[in-house]
């Protein structure tokens, strides 16, 4: 399905605490020679970043749903849209990245990504947040809590990212900072 049809569902993303999570980057430091001939341009070196585990269950996700990604997570302030997709992509995402939300100064992630499905050019139908922080006011409705020390992203996240992303989502107006 093509981002221009309907119906359109998003997964609004964060990395850390969700794609990552406290034990598995303790154990990547321990097995730095994977990267060590990687300079931090590479998108692999960030892939490194990125537990394989957690991308198979947001694979999960978009592929029960037909849903985009959006990226939320604070790596957009320091990587371009390009560089994110391409991390994700050589960690084995299998899906659409169709871009990042806004960043709005004094703003929560929730107030962001409410942004974003306002700018988007099409009807977003539903949505979910899959995040390990709770700033998700005025859409903690679609939050689906993972957790930094408890393993980012698990499968037991998928059924209820799946549920929300398959139930219509009230758009709130846009949050005025």
């Amino acid at each position: 399905m093509h981002p221009s049809a309907t119906p359109l569902r998003i997964v609004f993303l964060d990395f850390d605490g969700v794609l990552n999570c406290h034990a598995y980057l303790s154990e990547r430091s321990n097995h730095r020679k994977n990267i060590e001939n990687l300079s931090r341009f590479d998108a692999r070196w960030w892939g490194e970043m990125i537990d394989p585990k957690a991308v198979e269950h947001l694979n999960s996700i978009v592929e029960q749903t037909g849903a985009y990604v959006v990226v939320c997570s604070s790596w957009r302030h320091g990587h371009s849209y390009e560089r994110l997709r391409r991390v994700l992509q050589v960690r084995g995402f299998r899906g659409e990245v169709l871009g990042v939300t806004p960043t709005l100064d004094g703003s929560q992630r929730g107030a962001e990504c409410v942004a974003w499905i306002h700018a988007w050019p099409r009807t977003v139908e539903s949505f979910v947040a899959l995040d390990d922080e709770s700033d998700y006011e005025p859409i903690m409705d679609r939050l689906v809590k993972t957790g930094w020390h408890l393993g980012g992203l698990l499968e037991e996240h998928v059924a209820p990212a799946v549920a929300l992303l398959r139930t219509p989502a009230r758009v709130p107006p846009p949050v005025i900072a």
